[in-house]
C-alpha cells in the first residue's frame, strides 16, 4: 500500500484493435513510400460512478483488498505486503510498509468493514474505491494491477473521512 497517490496517469496496457482491411486490387505503394502510422491507443478510462468492471474482476478486486485487510487485522505486515504488487514490493521494504500503515492508515488495523463502492479497468489495471467504516467512515481508491497470482495492489489513498459510523 502507497501513502500516495502516483505521481502521474497510468499508461494505457490495451493496445489499440488492429485494423483489417479488405484484399484491394490496387497496386501496392512503391517500396520507398513510408507505411501510414499504426493508431494511437485508446487512453485508460478514468472512473464514474458507475461498476465498470465484470464480475470475476470485482470477485478479484474484493479478495485481494480483503485478504490484505485480514491480514492487518492479525497484525502480519508480511502476509499483507505480498498483496502489493511486484513493483510496490521491489521498492518498499516491509519495515516501510509497516511504518506507512502505523502512520498513515491506523485505522484499517483495527479490521473495520471494507464496501467496494466503484471499480473501473483500463487494461490489466482496475481503480477501486471503497468505504471503510469505523469509528470514521474513510473513502479509499486502490490501483490495482493484474499480475500471474491475480490482482494486486499497487497503491492506496484515503480520499476522504467522515466523523461517526456509517448508518
Amino acid at each position: 500500500m502507497q501513502a500516495t497517490e502516483p505521481s502521474g496517469a497510468p499508461a494505457s496496457e490495451t493496445p489499440a484493435a488492429a485494423e483489417t482491411r479488405a484484399p484491394s486490387s490496387n497496386p501496392s505503394p512503391p517500396p520507398s513510400s513510408t507505411p501510414p502510422a499504426p493508431p494511437s491507443p485508446a487512453p485508460p478510462s478514468s472512473p464514474s460512478s458507475t461498476l465498470t468492471c465484470d464480475d470475476e474482476t470485482v470477485s478479484g478486486v474484493q479478495t485481494t483488498i480483503l485478504g490484505q485487510q485480514d491480514a492487518f487485522a492479525r497484525g502480519d505486515y508480511a502476509a499483507a505486503r505480498a498483496f502489493a504488487s511486484q513493483t510496490f514490493q521491489a521498492t518498499v521494504t516491509e519495515e516501510q510498509f509497516a511504518s506507512i500503515i502505523a502512520d498513515s492508515y491506523a485505522f484499517l488495523l483495527d479490521d473495520p468493514p471494507v464496501k467496494i463502492l466503484q471499480c473501473a479497468t483500463a487494461g490489466n489495471r482496475a481503480q477501486v474505491i471503497v468505504s471503510v467504516t469505523g469509528p470514521q467512515v474513510v473513502e479509499m481508491s486502490y490501483l490495482l494491477v493484474r499480475e500471474e497470482s491475480g490482482w494486486r495492489i499497487d497503491a492506496a489513498s484515503a480520499l476522504s473521512t467522515q466523523n461517526g459510523m456509517a448508518a
